[in-house]
């Protein structure tokens, strides 16, 4: 395209400049087009006349103080406390010279040493009783293992106990609870109460050669015999029996460190971690449903944290647009995704929701809000996707709102990992199910609904001004 050329021509009286021909319509006509439009009810000084928003740091201050800790780097513990079920029915698992059990319960206390931990060692079947003193050697001989029960419960609750705010325990046990009426709810009770306390939790299966009695804890029948010698090899894969380590750790740093140094290298064949994130969310971005007409209009860069647990924090803003006739007024969003742990339907992901008004800087009083969006599950290439649709209150021109959407996966929306149902079994009465372990869903449902299902996988900031 020719490009448009200024001449000069000399005057006695004064120099002009001007342009030839038709060039001189199209300038005037360009220039009356801008200076309509600047000074119209869509002007381009709209845009400079917005109050700026607050920005992420002041956000999430408003709405919590405290959660500025999860941000800052935590101190990984050292000191280790290990919990060795000394009840009958681990017995079998130290009658044969070799076993992967008492390697692995050897090579978890060696390995720790080595890495500079400092190990106390308990058993615990009935009262917790301090064996730091004795050897090694002693854990492998089947006369340790004369315990009655196996309160696990009671032992998950007393790791909620403030002396434990520094200390990683871990817990060698093949998880057969001896009452589950009682213990069930035990169970569910120590989970809640770790959970309040903030604590990792970590579950790592195995599977070892058994030889010996097993005591039948299920519904018995007049032909029960109990207990009953249970002998399984070790040699194919699924034949061996079942035993397990159970991780409290008092933060996620603490809990990677014993991972990469200790854990990583005892060779589970199987692991679940219900503090980990559920969901991954990888991007937010901003998907209207007709991008010619749009009912909202992004306002500036997205931002996103990864918080120190593992969950994404982003930060978004919006202005509202000039609506067309009919229009719903939905913010519509699309999340890239990827899933952690099953989920049975993204509808049943639970938003809750924060709002903080913000006028002439100064934020207002934080309230919940409903705000429980449309879900849609979809695919972007091999990304698996949610659209979101919102539908907020637009705040007047110079304000601005933010909803803090935290989310979850929602209650009894969550899968039981499949390898823990695949390793349960409902009935221990004969060896026939001796490869698997009695009543484990208990376990793994109680960590689903207590932990996977209320961690907060996504924290959204949306941030919207009116335009009007």
């Amino acid at each position: 395209m020719e490009s448009i050329r200024l001449s000069r021509v000399t005057n006695d009286r004064r120099g002009i400049f001007f342009l030839k021909g038709n060039r001189v319509r199209f300038l005037l006509a360009f220039m009356t087009f801008i200076a309509v439009a600047c000074t119209g009810s869509t002007g381009c000084s709209r845009r400079t006349s917005i109050a700026r928003p607050p920005d992420l740091e002041t956000v999430k201050h408003v709405f919590d103080s405290r959660q500025q800790s999860n941000d800052e780097p935590a101190a990984a513990f050292k000191d280790l406390d290990l919990y060795i079920d000394a009840s009958m029915s681990m017995r079998g698992f130290v009658h044969d010279p070799e076993t992967k059990f008492k390697g692995v319960l050897q090579n978890l206390f060696e390995s720790a040493v080595a890495n500079q931990y400092r190990v106390a060692r308990f058993r615990f079947s009935g009262p917790i009783i301090d064996i730091t003193g004795q050897t090694t050697g002693s854990l492998m001989l089947e006369s340790f293992y004369n315990g009655v029960d196996t309160p696990l419960g009671r032992l998950l609750t007393g790791f909620a106990d403030p002396n434990k705010d520094e200390r990683v325990s871990v817990v060698l046990s093949d998880l057969i609870q001896s009452d589950v009426g009682t213990e069930e709810s035990a169970l569910i009770q120590g989970i809640q109460t770790l959970l309040s306390k903030h604590r990792e939790i970590a579950l790592l299966g195995f599977r070892s050669s058994f030889n010996g009695p097993y005591y039948v804890e299920g519904p018995r029948t007049s032909s029960t015999v109990s207990p009953y010698t249970l002998r399984l090899p070790q040699t194919l894969p699924n034949t061996g029996r079942p035993f397990y380590i159970l991780v409290i750790a008092p933060n996620r740093p603490s809990y990677e460190l014993l991972f990469n140094t200790v854990l990583r290298h005892l060779g589970f064949l199987e692991s679940f971690v219900p503090t980990d994130m559920p969901v991954n969310i990888d991007e937010i971005r901003f998907d209207p449903l007709d991008r010619n007409n749009p009912n909202w209009r992004k306002y500036g860069s997205a931002q996103k944290q990864e918080m120190r647990n593992g969950a994404r924090r982003f930060y978004t803003s919006y202005l509202t647009a000039d609506r067309a006739a009919g229009s719903d007024g939905s913010l519509r969003l699309k999340l890239q995704a990827q899933l952690r742990l099953e989920l049975e339907s993204p509808a049943k992901i639970d938003f809750e929701a924060h709002k903080a008004s913000f006028r002439n800087a100064k934020a207002g009083s934080v309230e919940e809000v409903a705000i429980q969006p449309t879900v849609q599950m979809g695919n972007s290439g091999s990304a698996l996707t949610f659209n979101v649709a919102y539908r907020p209150t637009s705040p007047p021109k110079g304000g601005w709102d933010v909803y803090r959407v935290q989310m979850r996966a929602g209650i009894g929306n969550a899968v039981v990992p499949s390898w823990l149902t695949a390793w349960n079994t409902n009935s221990d009465s004969s060896s026939t199910n001796g490869n698997k372990t009695y009543r484990l869903n208990l376990l793994g449902e109680a960590l689903v609904r207590s932990i996977s299902e209320k961690v907060v996988f996504c924290e959204h900031y949306v941030v919207i001004t009116g335009d009007k």
